[in-house]
Parts: C-alpha cells; sequence; structure tokens
C-alpha cells in the first residue's frame, strides 16, 4: 500500500512528532491495547533496534520491525 505524505514508523528520528494513520501485521492489536492506534498524536524518543516512544502520555518500546508496520504522518 501506498499512502501520500506517509512514512513508517522506522523512518523517523529523535524528537520527530508524528500521527499513527495505519497499524498492520500480526502485532498491531497489542499496541491497539496499548493505545497505540490509529490517530494518536506521538513523539520519538529514542531510535535505533529498539524505538521508543511517547503516545497518549505513555511511553513505549517497540522493536525496529514492529516499527516498519506502523504507517504514520509526520508532524510538522
Amino acid at each position: 500500500m501506498v499512502y501520500n505524505d506517509c512514512v513508517k514508523l522506522s523512518d523517523l528520528s529523535k524528537d520527530d512528532s508524528f500521527e499513527i494513520q495505519v497499524l498492520s501485521g500480526k502485532n498491531c492489536q497489542k499496541l491497539r491495547e496499548f493505545g497505540f492506534c490509529e490517530d494518536a498524536e506521538g513523539t520519538v524518543l529514542k531510535c535505533g533496534r529498539i524505538f521508543t516512544c511517547k503516545v497518549c502520555d505513555c511511553r513505549l518500546a517497540i522493536s525496529k520491525e514492529l516499527a516498519e508496520e506502523i504507517i504514520i504522518a509526520k508532524n510538522e
């Protein structure tokens, strides 16, 4: 799938802010249960092999592989 003006969460850098557009993949339902869901806004706190993001006033660490399954719109 192609989303205009959207990138994967794994493409972001530290301190980038974003809005989640699409969660796709077998583990994404668990993310939704943590509040990491479509239309939620967040900020990347740390990136690399493990991504740490702040979404809905919660910090969540996810693998780079899982970050590649999250399509986001980068906030300017």
